[in-house]
């Protein structure tokens, strides 16, 4: 079963591509609100559940015949948002029952935040809390791989540079920047499927894609730099 297709078609609301995934005789357990559903009533309660969701699987695992899954699904305006753990119960590769806790995402209550350690550092608290106000609604994997590239093209112009004042290609490894390349063409074509699979966009994810670019097209540049500079090489060899 695949886990990251089910939960694309929920968040879809398509009745029908989620009904391929039940056994005949499954059933749905909601145990928050105390629901039972066989297969026919979960789907009409996810399908015509108003509004238009996304969200994001943040965690899968599995154990023998069972998989649990984290999601975290809200509205595609973003005003409000819930988590659920399910657990799925599979024979022969298709869902036998779910168990699912779900939770809507709010603020701790006033008692349980008077627990936490105070900082002394207010500035730290505030810049702290200005950095998750502007991360909300972000996943936290889209930053570090957006961070991840921004500081590896942060160095492409400095090697554009050199390789463009130094004009010799000694020093330099072009098969290095090849295989660099395909790993960013690996990253831009990882994020094109997850934008065909219906993945959450947000800001980031859209800024790690322009950084792909960037970078691979700061590559290029360089590889074509070693090009002059290995022709301007066997050029000054002639010569002597």
């Amino acid at each position: 079963m695949d886990v990251i297709e089910f939960w694309r078609y929920v968040l879809e609301q398509d009745a029908d591509r989620l009904r391929e995934f039940f056994c005949e005789d499954a059933y749905v357990n909601w145990h928050c609100t105390n629901e039972h559903f066989n297969v026919n009533e979960y789907i009409r309660a996810n399908c015509e559940y108003p509004g238009e969701w996304t969200g994001e699987l943040e965690r899968t695992e599995k154990a023998g015949d069972m998989i649990i899954t984290a999601a975290h699904v809200y509205p595609k305006d973003k005003s409000w948002s819930l988590h659920v753990t399910s657990f799925f119960k599979l024979e022969d590769s298709k869902i036998k029952s779910i168990d699912e806790y779900w939770a809507e995402d709010g603020e701790a209550p006033e008692w349980r935040k008077s627990l936490k350690v105070k900082l002394s550092n207010n500035l730290l608290v505030a810049v702290l809390q200005a950095m998750l106000a502007v991360c909300r609604g972000i996943t936290m994997i889209n930053l570090l791989e957006a961070i991840m590239i921004f500081c590896w093209g942060l160095s492409w112009p400095i090697s554009i540079h050199k390789s463009y004042i130094s004009r010799t290609a000694k020093g330099k490894s072009i098969v290095f920047e090849v295989f660099i390349l395909i790993g960013y063409i690996c990253g831009i074509i990882r994020k094109s499927l997850q934008v065909s699979q219906g993945i959450a966009l947000d800001w980031i994810f859209i800024l790690g894609f322009v950084f792909y670019f960037i970078n691979m097209t700061a590559v290029i540049i360089d590889m074509c730099l070693w090009v002059r500079n290995h022709h301007l090489d066997i050029m000054r060899q002639k010569d002597m």
